[in-house]
């Protein structure tokens, strides 16, 4: 981990300590669609870019959500949810295993058993004792750090079939108050809301109009990673919903590098002042350490 970074994280736990015994918003009534609607008052979730917390941390790694979900209560941890060949459900961005872990081929022409003989590779390239996850056992993370799961689905083949099987281990897990499933596009969105409708989605909206056929109350909206849009944001607000921006992303649009540059991330606190609810991140460190009170607060809309 760079230097920067390395203090940015010693300020995250810092902040995270300071923050133990402040009041909560905890209501057992409240569903997740209330915690989120706590948001638009001056909190900001936090969502770890496939969990991770700092290059010790595999991505998509049952010890990524447990660190990041215990350096900031209430995250959401975004984790890549594919299908092997046999049907079983696993954590993986790619669709083959070289980048991420030990092992070789594609997920999809791969049984469980043959994917769990791999091992996960963290950010600086070391190998781990920790094998692929299951979904199943990632959910359980997640709920054991009160985090939030926001569930990316790597499509190969049949894409309903795959989103019915998520949606069945989400309810079987419980988490329908603790998962948000991301829609890669306004077709997708309707068809998951067809058949999760009690389930929040996290979809690509341009403009207030593509929540037509939708249940605003259910939304979380996805405004891409290319310049912030306080409009929007404000009209989106104004509608219910909580608008969603990424500081993550290519180095080309990437603002997490930016704001860490000069070791005072205040930028993120900055977003928060434009409306923006939710910032996904490949540092979480730093947007805890740039924009505390606002992380803070997030935390006790989100967990109590």
């Amino acid at each position: 981990m760079r230097p920067s970074l390395i203090a940015l994280a010693l300020a995250a736990g810092l902040a995270t300590a300071a923050c133990a015994a402040a009041p909560t918003f905890r209501d057992e009534e409240r569903g997740l669609d209330a915690r989120f609607d706590c948001l638009r008052d001056g909190g900001l979730l936090v969502s770890a870019h496939r969990a991770v917390w700092d290059e010790t941390t595999p991505e998509n790694s049952l010890a990524a959500i447990r660190r990041t979900g215990r350096e900031i209560p209430g995250a959401m941890l975004e984790i890549d949810v594919a299908m092997t060949a046999d049907g079983a459900l696993i954590l993986m961005h790619d669709d083959d295993l070289e980048r991420t872990t030990t092992g070789t081929g594609e997920v999809a022409r791969l049984t469980l058993a043959e994917v769990r003989r791999a091992r996960l590779v963290d950010g600086a390239g070391r190998i781990t004792s920790e094998p692929v996850p299951t979904f199943a056992e990632a959910l359980a993370a997640i709920k054991e750090v009160g985090g939030v799961a926001s569930i990316d689905f790597k499509i190969e083949g049949d894409r309903e079939r795959l989103f019915r099987a998520v949606v069945e281990a989400v309810r079987a897990a419980d988490m329908a108050e603790a998962a948000v499933l991301i829609a890669p596009n306004l077709e997708d969105a309707r068809i998951l809301h067809r058949l999760a409708p009690e389930l929040s989605l996290s979809v690509p909206i341009d403009g207030v109009e593509d929540l037509a056929g939708l249940d605003p109350t259910k939304v979380l909206a996805w405004t891409g990673t290319r310049e912030p849009r306080p409009e929007l944001w404000r009209a989106l607000a104004g509608r219910g919903v909580e608008p969603m921006f990424g500081t993550l992303g290519r180095e080309s649009v990437r603002r997490d590098d930016r704001f860490a540059a000069d070791g005072d991330p205040s930028e993120y606190a900055d977003l928060v002042h434009e409306g923006l609810a939710i910032v996904a991140t490949d540092t979480p460190a730093a947007v805890h350490s740039g924009a505390p009170e606002a992380v803070a607060r997030a935390g006790r809309c989100l967990r109590g």
